[in-house]
């Protein structure tokens, strides 16, 4: 089993306040606990250094000499010198220390809470998570509060961001508004140009209204009545651009994979909070966000990086603006 999450000493590199996350993991917190505990208590307590990029070679004889990569840097931790990535000598860090921070300031000052902070595959990969406000119903009581989601990695996987982000409270399904041509909801830093938190913290303004806009595409699919037929054809198209071609060149029939099998079941009534959405096109959505979110992955540690940072947020994003163009 792929081993993404960082463990040290048993705990793992996670914390959060309230409810236990949907992934299951990570040190709960007393809600206002300071930004020091927050650090230490996620096992974010430590630097990122570089050092030079060598490599050794062997020669004929057996003697090895050591040699510098070029415009390269090796990147570590500072408390146990474990090498996170080889990267370009010009790439920009953000430390964990600085993601903390902008929290701590969004905290202070935009009465934003933060909610849970950790990290991914030995700390290359490490995240905040804050509630913006406490939320509003998207039809009966289906509640959905938004929050914004700061993330950064150290492996060049993942530039620096800040994205529009919201939880469905009944079942904890992450959905982000940040869908192919919405530029609106998700600010991006490159690792060659210099984080400038005040300068996202200005730009998080511009989450207000787009958060209003989410609200009124998530109620427009739950105030649509979808047919089985619709959902089955909806949910096929999804899953066919996702699955890998035979070697003739023939996709295999996504009806009989395992994951279109338990989304459908889900829209069935499988799905938490079912009945409040029961045959409409944001129960299938929901459907799909609850497979990748609390299903898909081979562990929760995995699960959780696709589902916020790789393909499940794709697949979840596509099917969110998918739907609310063919129901236009």
């Amino acid at each position: 089993m792929a081993h993404q999450l960082d463990i040290i000493d048993g705990k793992a590199s996670m914390a959060y306040v309230g409810q236990t996350p949907w992934h299951g993991l990570g040190q709960s917190l007393q809600p206002g606990s300071d930004i020091e505990t927050w650090r230490r208590e996620s096992g974010l307590d430590y630097s990122v250094l570089a050092a030079e990029a060598m490599y050794r070679l062997i020669d004929e004889d057996g003697t090895a000499s050591y040699h510098e990569f070029p415009g390269r840097k090796t990147l570590y931790r500072s408390d146990n010198l474990k090498p996170l990535s080889v990267v370009s000598k010009d790439y920009k860090v953000v430390q964990p220390a600085e993601v903390l921070e902008f929290f701590n300031q969004l905290s202070e000052i935009g009465g934003f809470h933060l909610e849970t902070v950790g990290s991914l595959k030995g700390g290359a990969k490490i995240w905040g998570l804050a509630k913006i406000d406490d939320g509003a119903p998207i039809i009966a009581d289906d509640i959905v509060r938004p929050y914004v989601l700061l993330a950064t990695s150290y492996d060049g996987s993942l530039a620096t961001t800040a994205r529009l982000t919201s939880v469905r409270v009944v079942c904890n399904n992450t959905l982000s508004r940040a869908y192919s041509g919405d530029s609106k909801s998700v600010v991006k830093v490159r690792h060659d140009a210099h984080f400038r938190p005040e300068e996202v913290r200005m730009q998080l303004g511009i989450f207000s209204d787009q958060w209003e806009k989410f609200q009124i595409e998530m109620r427009r699919l739950a105030e649509k009545q979808i047919s089985d037929d619709f959902a089955d054809a909806f949910l096929a198209t999804l899953f066919s651009r996702k699955l890998a071609k035979r070697a003739d060149g023939s996709l295999p029939d996504v009806r009989n994979t395992r994951g279109f099998k338990e989304v459908m079941a889900l829209f069935h009534g499988g799905a938490r909070g079912h009945e409040m959405v029961k045959g409409t096109a944001w129960c299938l959505v929901n459907s799909v966000t609850e497979w990748v979110d609390h299903s898909r992955g081979r562990s929760p540690e995995t699960r959780l990086d696709a589902a916020w940072f790789g393909a499940g947020n794709d697949l979840k994003t596509t099917a969110f603006s998918e739907m609310l163009d063919v129901i236009s």
